[in-house]
């Protein structure tokens, strides 16, 4: 991001940020009202306004953030979820057969190279965790398995 006078050249932040942050961020850098405020002409949307960051203060802390997964570095589709700087991936095949699961610290791995699902200590810690909030966010939601929507969704 560049915005000369306002944000400092050259800076960098190990803080993952997620395309849903990008407006509530530049809502609150132009001073536009945002969902909730008696001025908001915008319906309420998901992101953390993240522009203390960008302006050299503190990162908002984010509540972990699910995704429904697709495309070349996934074989059929999945999920992921990230929390702080965890990310946890569980691939689903077109069979609704899951793949292995993935984990990986984003901190210090941010291109997903090192998969640290094998590891003790905190990784296994943060893969349990990551995997059961996963499973029970999508259970509230109506699926039946990860590879099953709600009748709905279908």
């Amino acid at each position: 991001v560049r915005w000369p006078g306002r944000i400092r050249a050259g800076a960098t932040s190990s803080m993952p940020l997620v395309h849903t942050d990008l407006l509530p961020t530049l809502m609150a850098l132009a001073s536009t009202p945002g969902p909730g405020s008696p001025e908001a002409t915008t319906a309420a949307f998901e992101g953390v306004d993240q522009s203390r960051g960008w302006l050299g203060d503190s990162w908002a802390q984010r509540p972990a953030t699910l995704f429904e997964c697709a495309g070349a570095r996934h074989r059929i589709g999945g999920w992921a979820v990230i929390e702080r700087q965890w990310k946890l991936i569980i691939e689903v095949d077109d069979d609704g057969r899951e793949g292995p699961c993935r984990l990986y610290d984003l901190a210090v791995d941010p291109g997903e190279q090192r998969d640290q699902s094998e590891e003790a200590g905190e990784a296994r810690a943060m893969l349990r965790h990551l995997e059961h909030m996963l499973r029970d966010e999508l259970t509230r939601a109506g699926w039946a398995s990860l590879a099953d929507p709600p009748s709905a969704a279908r």
